[in-house]
């Protein structure tokens, strides 16, 4: 119960008795290290709960983020036509089942049927891509879902500029992309378990969603009203920030 989705994506009775051995000796080991550690980080308060409630080890929250050249030099990417759509929704993410891609394809179809005229632009590569495109096919949404593949770094901010909404439906024990995509002012929505909501939740352009298709089309739909001059980048951390932080964090065990 302290520890949301794990339950959820791995079901331990699938497992033979081998491979549930070595687990439990691998968990005891990770256990005996967390507790013998002088200091233990991790990127968010859940992470922090979840440490200790699996090993009775306690830990200090230190923030990753974004380049800090992404929040400066915004005026300067460039942007691109992602879809023909007149609203474009942008996911980036490996494609297995933790992130949730399906609840996304049926937010879609759900707007598409109500008559919104919206796309779907699904960035990142994985197992699931084959069970995805399948359930475009399902939906009759081929002319609406994109999958553009893994993009590269380079390109990265210029995707999220040009989206109209990112969306992040999945489970994370933090979540760099929503972080990246608020940096480039463009609306966020994240799941109630993608953990990055601890520093986005309340901030103005952000939802925070059950992961669920009939929330996330609510969502989504009132996410791409959102003017991005409302929204606050200077909330997300950078690496800078996490650099600084976890050089105290070492300076104080060498003290």
């Amino acid at each position: 119960e302290d520890v949301p989705g794990h339950g959820e994506f791995y079901d331990q009775s699938s497992h033979d008795i081998t491979t549930r051995t070595a687990a439990h000796v691998n968990e005891w080991l990770e256990g005996r290290a967390l507790r013998a550690a002088p200091r233990v980080t991790t990127g968010s308060l859940q992470v922090r709960r979840e440490v200790n409630a699996l090993y009775g080890a306690h830990a200090q929250v230190v923030r990753p983020g974004v380049p800090a050249s992404w929040v400066d030099n915004y005026e300067s990417v460039s942007e691109r036509r992602l879809d023909n759509h007149e609203t474009t929704i942008l996911s980036v993410s490996r494609l297995d089942s933790r992130k949730r891609i399906d609840i996304l394809v049926e937010a879609i179809a759900g707007l598409r049927n109500a008559g919104r005229d919206i796309g779907l632009v699904v960035a990142g590569a994985g197992p699931k891509r084959d069970a995805l495109e399948t359930l475009v096919a399902d939906h009759n949404l081929e002319d609406a879902v994109t999958f553009a593949g893994f993009v590269p770094e380079t390109d990265l901010a210029s995707y999220y500029k040009s989206a109209d909404v990112f969306a992040c439906p999945g489970w994370m024990s933090y979540g760099i992309t929503p972080l990246e995509a608020y940096a480039m002012r463009t609306p966020v929505g994240v799941s109630t378990d993608a953990f990055v909501n601890e520093v986005l939740s309340g901030e103005p352009g952000t939802a925070v969603l059950a992961p669920d298709a009939e929330t996330w089309m609510e969502g989504l739909s009132l996410l791409s009203d959102c003017e991005p001059r409302s929204l606050r980048p200077d909330v997300v951390p950078t690496w800078d920030d996490f650099c600084t932080e976890i050089a105290r964090v070492v300076e104080d065990v060498v003290e």
